[in-house]
């Protein structure tokens, strides 16, 4: 509807058209009443309540504000420009927010963070090394002194720490070391050894004194630093005390290994 239109009809409306009622005028000659809307084709009889009244001025209104906004130069409509995710609401409501930068929300149903009491190790892949196999193919029998065991045959003795002379394992890698003896006891005899570390008794390997000859072993772990001493020592001669061997076999054995270098972490 154009707008010259629309404000015919408003004015129409508004302002005494054939919405209002016909008012009755005494004729002098006739007693009937006569309406003051025109009569004829274009005549319009309409009765209106008022709230439909103002309903139909609001729409109007409305469209003769859409046609001036569309008749307006350069009046068109752009569509907004896309929103970056930097630029989200929710984006600075976080960043002028009050709430502090460590708290955060968790779903009650996430499991919580276990925080372990003790510093995370990753255990790395090691290869024990064997740093020395000695033997002995002579028995020994006590004497009134403390004798240090010495070994005859040497199996292996990595980068010559085991001195075959003294029969003492010397220490030049600090670390963490395992080792074990192993000896064959004598009829009717006791076997009675220590594992020295230091001049210090270490450990016993024992065996009383029995009609047969057994095999007998002992082992420990120590943590050596750099010069320390390592041997093995027969007791001395207050108690009837051997070991067994011969020339044909290996029965007394000492070992060492090398479980992990301090350098390691």
């Amino acid at each position: 509807m154009p707008l010259k239109e629309s404000e015919g009809w408003r004015k129409h409306l508004l302002g005494g058209g054939c919405c209002r009622r016909p008012e009755a005028k005494a004729s002098s000659g006739s007693g009937s009443s006569q309406s003051s809307c025109p009569k004829g084709p274009k005549a319009m009889k309409i009765t209106l309540t008022p709230s439909a009244l103002l309903l139909i001025c609001l729409i109007i209104q409305a469209y003769c504000n859409e046609k001036d906004a569309e008749q307006r130069p350069g009046a068109a409509t752009q569509p907004p420009p896309p929103q970056h995710h930097t630029s989200r609401p929710e984006n600075h409501h976080e960043k002028y927010s009050k709430r502090p930068r460590g708290a955060e929300c968790v779903r009650c149903c996430d499991p919580p963070e276990r925080v372990s009491a003790y510093p995370m190790y990753q255990p790395m892949p090691q290869i024990n090394v064997t740093i020395l196999k000695v033997g002995r193919r002579k028995p020994l029998h006590s004497n009134d002194y403390y004798q240090t065991l010495v070994f005859d045959t040497e199996y292996v003795n990595l980068y010559g720490h085991f001195n075959m002379f003294m029969g003492k394992f010397y220490c030049y890698v600090p670390g963490i070391y395992f080792f074990s003896l192993n000896v064959h006891t004598w009829n009717q005899k006791e076997t009675y050894l220590h594992i020295m570390h230091n001049g210090a008794e270490a450990a016993i390997l024992y065996a009383q004194a029995s009609d047969r000859s057994i095999m007998q072993s002992q082992s420990l772990m120590l943590e050596l630093q750099d010069q320390d001493e390592i041997w093995v020592r027969l007791f001395k001669g207050e108690r009837d005390n051997a070991v067994f061997s011969d020339e044909y076999d290996t029965y007394v054995i000492f070992s060492g290994y090398l479980i992990k270098p301090n350098s390691d972490p």
